[in-house]
């Protein structure tokens, strides 16, 4: 049986009711018929869904829940003959008016209407959109830029230098433990020593140069302030400046305080970043055999 053309003003009737059956004519069998309808997934629908859940991964599956509905075809079969009059789908609507549709989830049924769908899945979208770009610019910020505390040497020293320590051990460690570890820094020091270890420390990667450096002021004269570890990419970064650095040069450097210092082992931080100023001064001798902790000991 050849099929006839349906006119526009009655095309844009099927699309306008894409839940609910249509008064017409059947082309077929020439009744006047309410059309019944049934859906079909299409192809269109998961191939968006699938995009969106690779897009969002776990969080793209609640989009999915209001998106696949939506994406499924809409069959308007004549009741009686059951040939196909139309067969429509929502991203080809040509109007936004509201039609109400039902999910069914099991024995249980949501009846729902597609301007709150459309909501829904709007705002669903918005707002994991709006978290994805926070959660990018946090991680540029970062990853390109540690925040550096405020915490001064001078304030450090006093409650967590070699004095502090000495007087009283375990309030320092509390301090530290409670207000410091793990807190990046700006300070300026002296070098006394630089050891690389690239290919022979334990842990090559995280500590393949350590600096030595002489904190002023200090409260001991003859013993180095602090070690500060670079990784092996600082290292790689700032090589060819540590190769021409000599004995007693001034650097700025940004660290993260990992371990205080006692009677048997340096204050260990773990580099950020350094920069090579033009000050320096005469390191005793005394200070380059590193004191009591012995000449060449890696004690970080």
């Amino acid at each position: 049986m050849k099929r006839l053309a349906i006119p526009y003003s009655l095309r844009s009737n099927f699309n306008s009711c894409m839940y609910s059956g249509v008064n017409v004519k059947c082309q077929f069998c020439e009744s006047d018929v309410t059309t019944t309808i049934e859906y079909k997934n299409t192809i269109i629908g998961v191939i968006l869904c699938f995009i969106v859940v690779l897009v969002f991964e776990v969080y793209g599956i609640a989009i999915s829940v209001f998106l696949f509905p939506l994406c499924r075809s809409a069959n308007h079969r004549c009741p009686k003959c059951y040939n196909l009059i139309i067969s429509n789908h929502f991203l080809g609507l040509p109007s936004l008016r509201d039609g109400v549709m039902t999910l069914n989830i099991g024995n249980c049924a949501i009846i729902i209407t597609r301007k709150i769908l459309l909501i829904l899945l709007i705002t669903c979208v918005a707002f994991m959109l709006l978290f994805f770009l926070m959660k990018h610019k946090i991680g540029e910020i970062s990853m390109s830029e540690p925040r550096i505390s405020e915490l001064t040497w001078d304030e450090y020293r006093a409650n967590c230098g070699v004095a502090a320590v000495l007087n009283n051990p375990r309030e320092a460690w509390v301090k530290f433990q409670k207000d410091y570890i793990y807190q990046n820094v700006n300070w300026r020091g002296y070098i006394v020593k630089i050891t690389v270890n690239v290919n022979s420390h334990k842990n090559a990667d995280g500590h393949s140069c350590i600096l030595y450096l002489k904190m002023i002021p200090d409260d001991l004269d003859s013993v180095v302030s602090l070690s500060v570890t670079l990784d092996r990419e600082l290292y790689d970064l700032h090589k060819n400046a540590l190769a021409s650095i000599s004995i007693g040069q001034k650097i700025e450097f940004n660290a993260t305080l990992i371990e205080i210092g006692t009677d048997l082992h340096l204050p260990h931080l773990h580099g950020l970043g350094i920069k090579v100023l033009d000050d320096k001064i005469k390191i005793p001798d005394e200070l380059t055999s590193f004191g009591r902790y012995g000449p060449g000991e890696d004690n970080s």
